[in-house]
């Protein structure tokens, strides 16, 4: 960095003349170069990586130019389509990886959803406050959205199927979800019919710009049950499986 100075997101967007949105989208996409630092991972940008943007003329005209066939989870590229899963023995571990990810899909103006019992969601919603996402303002404009009163797999893909059209008519690009599945245990007779319903969000979310991220607290499923977990989600083995072990 030479001894540069890094600027936050408002600073960027001031240097470039953009809205904080786009500097966001900007870096989510790979079109400029940012730092991630601190707990809350905020960006950090220096003056020569912005004008090496400005200077290779990538600043995109419009929102579809900015469109990739990925988004970013701790750095790493996952392609629009993948159904992943979690598993995490401890409270910290059920948050680690979810809340950044629900965040950082936030920030981007991107719709966020979360599939949890209500005690569950209560927990999400306290991890991004602290965070410092503003949590009601999200809820509000419908952003944010999140659900549990389900019977069944056939219920959830179908309000997933309006809402997945309502939410890319007001917000055309990515839809990010988070699924914990304490919820399918609770709502569903067995282990098989929760298998079940994993079988069909794998292959109904191939159908969306959307990134799926199924959680799984290990202390609720026996072995058996976490070797069917693994068995519906082979794109975990696509990428660095211990970021999906908390």
């Amino acid at each position: 960095m030479n001894g540069q100075r890094l600027l936050n997101t408002k600073e960027a967007a001031k240097f470039l003349a953009v809205s904080e949105a786009s500097v966001r989208r900007w870096a989510d996409a790979g079109i400029l170069p940012c730092r991630r630092i601190g707990g809350r991972r905020e960006r950090r940008f220096t003056k020569d990586d912005l004008l090496f943007v400005l200077k290779k003329e990538k600043r995109p005209a419009t929102a579809s130019s900015m469109r990739q066939n990925f988004i970013l989870i701790e750095g790493v590229e996952v392609p629009l389509g993948t159904h992943l899963c979690n598993l995490y023995s401890s409270d910290e571990g059920g948050t680690r990886l979810a809340i950044p990810f629900l965040k950082d899909g936030l920030e981007s103006d991107q719709p966020c959803f979360v599939l949890a019992t209500h005690e569950d969601q209560q927990g999400f919603l306290r991890a991004l406050e602290k965070m410092g996402t503003d949590v009601k303002d999200a809820l509000r404009r419908k952003q944010l959205i999140v659900s549990s009163g389900f019977s069944g797999a056939a219920q959830v893909l179908a309000y997933f199927e309006k809402a997945f059209a309502e939410a890319l008519q007001s917000r055309p690009g990515y839809i990010r979800v988070v699924g914990d599945m304490t919820w399918g245990l609770r709502s569903m007779s067995s282990v098989e019919e929760l298998m079940d319903f994993e079988m069909r969000l794998d292959l109904f979310g191939r159908r969306f710009p959307v990134v799926t991220i199924c959680q799984y607290d290990v202390r609720q499923f026996n072995g058996s049950a976490l070797l069917q977990v693994l068995k519906f989600h082979p794109d975990i083995f696509n990428f660095h499986l211990g970021k999906l072990l908390n």
